[in-house]
């Protein structure tokens, strides 16, 4: 049994009962974040209407796991973005980053 109080938590967006993700650069990404907030501020700027909240485990590879798992439903990326980051801050960042895929 894992304790609860050990494990991280972060906030999905989500259109109905699929992540919500963007296109950037064209690379198709879902933007996680601890920070619900900043999630909430930015919903209808991506698309999504609600925020689910997941739960990894202690351990890198519990949270990639778990990142794999909302790729593979959004067909897409994920890009974990820093605590207080703002979304649209996120998104200049990586469309300055990503290189174009065609």
């Amino acid at each position: 049994m894992i304790n609860s109080h050990l494990m991280k938590k972060y906030f999905v967006p989500f259109t109905g009962e699929t992540p919500a993700s963007i296109t950037v650069n064209g690379h198709r990404l879902v933007i996680l974040t601890q920070d619900k907030e900043a999630l909430e501020e930015s919903l209808g700027f991506i698309g999504a209407d609600h925020i689910e909240t997941v739960r990894t485990g202690r351990t890198q590879r519990d949270d990639k796991r778990e990142f794999d798992r909302i790729a593979t439903l959004a067909r897409g990326g994920v890009v974990v973005a820093p605590y207080g980051a703002h979304v649209q801050e996120i998104i200049r960042n990586l469309e300055a980053e990503l290189p174009w895929l065609q």
